[in-house]
């Protein structure tokens, strides 16, 4: 089976941007709306795009990436929204519009809450998204808030923790995040290995259609795609022959 290949746009500020290893002052702008850039997916045939709220991630309210958001949930596309998703209401806002809604601080931090969503809208409509920095012992520290924090949970205890479910997880290392310097493949490996009824979606890295292939034989389930498609460096042509 294919790797599944899913476009991200991120949006601050009303706008396409990508930030270097989650770092909000190293923030590259692009042309595009947030609506231009998911419609352009669509028009290339993908059918599910990954749209981050990079102010609502930090827990700041942006009436241009509001409004950004409520434009792009008008298109006839699936969505994967994160971001700032802290609340079984705004989980059910967006999973009542269609969206596939992404949990990344809450899930952490706030595990009964998770189940309480999950429970609510369902296993196939949640997405947990645990964006990580390896710590120097090989182990790997889950940040929250925008990855600007740490708090001494680590990945392995969090794929424990959800293991019942079968259910999408996106797991990106912080410290390739938008390097354009290839995906962490061993740290993938290593978690379909040990948490094969996981959907596995890699993130952060990907620098040309190289690494999606190697990753597709690694056996990841899908892939997001940012600032590699933004910059050229991957064509929408290239792309859509993989997914």
């Amino acid at each position: 089976m294919n790797i599944q290949v899913i476009p991200s746009v991120d949006i601050l500020n009303g706008k396409v941007v990508r930030l270097f290893q989650g770092q909000y002052n190293k923030v590259t702008e692009y042309t595009q709306t947030p609506f231009e850039a998911v419609n352009s997916f669509v028009k290339h045939g993908f059918n599910l795009v990954h749209v981050v709220n990079l102010d609502g991630a930090k827990s700041v309210y942006n009436e241009a990436t509001e409004n950004a958001i409520e434009e792009i949930l008008s298109l006839d596309c699936k969505i994967q929204i994160g971001g700032g998703v802290r609340s079984l209401e705004a989980a059910k806002k967006y999973a009542n519009l269609g969206a596939k809604v992404v949990l990344g601080t809450v899930c952490v931090k706030s595990p009964s809450l998770t189940h309480e969503i999950i429970a609510n809208i369902g296993e196939e409509n949640t997405i947990l998204a645990f964006d990580c920095k390896e710590n120097g012992h090989g182990n790997y520290e889950v940040m929250v808030n925008g990855w600007q924090e740490g708090n001494q949970t680590f990945l392995e205890e969090m794929l424990k923790l959800y293991s019942k479910y079968r259910i999408s997880i996106l797991c990106t290392d912080i410290s390739v995040d938008g390097t354009l310097t290839s995906p962490n493949f061993a740290l993938y490996r290593w978690i379909k290995s040990h948490f094969p009824k996981y959907f596995l979606q890699a993130s952060g890295g990907i620098s040309c259609i190289e690494d999606i292939i190697k990753l597709q034989e690694d056996k990841i389930n899908g892939v997001i795609v940012g600032r590699a498609i933004h910059n050229g460096l991957i064509s929408m042509q290239e792309l859509s022959k993989i997914s």
